[in-house]
């Protein structure tokens, strides 16, 4: 048995308990002694070590695992509660040309800078993750279709506004879906992937949704 206890006026601490019975000669259990070990160190060790395992090492957002997981709680409350949700996918738009251009510690750069602004910009509630090479997945709950347009075009005009370094302008694209009227995961992202597709086939540098 563990868990985090705070006396008054006192800093948490995460207490185990081990209890170890005693019995009597005929078998019948007639005590006990019961351990009690400060394992507030440790425990936050480990807590530690669970949230980098959960982080892309780059650019410090959740990695695709994680924000997968998060993906897949908010579609069981979207169930659960009847709240919808909005799924946004973004791509740098020609990040190939930007790491063949100014070099991959550039491209690192920009990766970096664009997952920092992405994460001021977005509520405390939603979520956001690296999805793989240069795509982003935000996870924006309590959001429709029309607010996750919404959000996803002001963070397309923020990083249109915004210097990287060398490289004088950089560009992305977004793809917009919802969980909502009881949408699986799978369908989300398929709707998000689809409509993210749709806006880098028209020019790239804006924001598409399917329902």
């Amino acid at each position: 048995m563990a868990g985090w206890y705070k006396a008054p006026e006192k800093q948490a601490r995460f207490i185990r308990t081990t209890m170890s019975p005693s019995f009597s000669a005929d078998g019948k259990l007639d005590g006990g002694v019961g351990i009690l070990e400060d394992a507030t160190e440790q425990r936050r060790y480990e807590e530690r070590m669970e949230h980098l395992s959960s982080l892309d090492p780059l650019t410090e957002l959740y990695n695709r695992k994680k924000v997968g997981d998060v993906l897949s709680t908010t579609a069981q409350e979207t169930v659960d509660k009847r709240a919808p949700a909005a799924v946004i996918m973004l791509d740098i738009d020609y990040f190939k040309l930007v790491n063949d251009t100014f070099g991959h510690p550039t491209g690192d750069l920009v990766l970096r800078s664009i997952a920092q602004l992405l994460r001021r910009n977005i509520r405390k509630s939603d979520s956001i993750g690296r999805w793989g090479g240069e795509e982003f997945l935000i996870v924006a709950p309590q959001s429709t279709l029309a607010d996750g347009v919404q959000l996803a075009d002001k963070l397309r005009q923020k990083i249109n506004a915004e210097p990287f370094g060398p490289v004088p302008r950089v560009t992305c694209s977004f793809g917009v879906s919802s969980l909502e009227g009881g949408k699986t995961v799978e369908q989300a992202l398929q709707d998000a992937d689809e409509a993210l597709y749709v806006a880098k086939n028209r020019g790239r540098n804006q924001v598409s949704s399917k329902r």
